[in-house]
């Protein structure tokens, strides 16, 4: 997955602001994240 990032704005420092414009690749991403988060504790690596 790569290439779906969009440079939205400049935060502070070395902080950008990225946004995923196509709303199937970001729910996508999404779901993979929190079912990472929510799993983390049990297992050491997300994907």
């Amino acid at each position: 997955m790569t290439g779906y990032l969009t440079l939205r704005g400049a935060g502070e420092g070395n902080r950008r602001q990225l946004a995923i414009p196509n709303l199937e690749i970001r729910s996508i991403f999404t779901g993979r994240s929190w079912r990472c988060f929510r799993t983390k504790r049990q297992r050491t690596a997300c994907y």
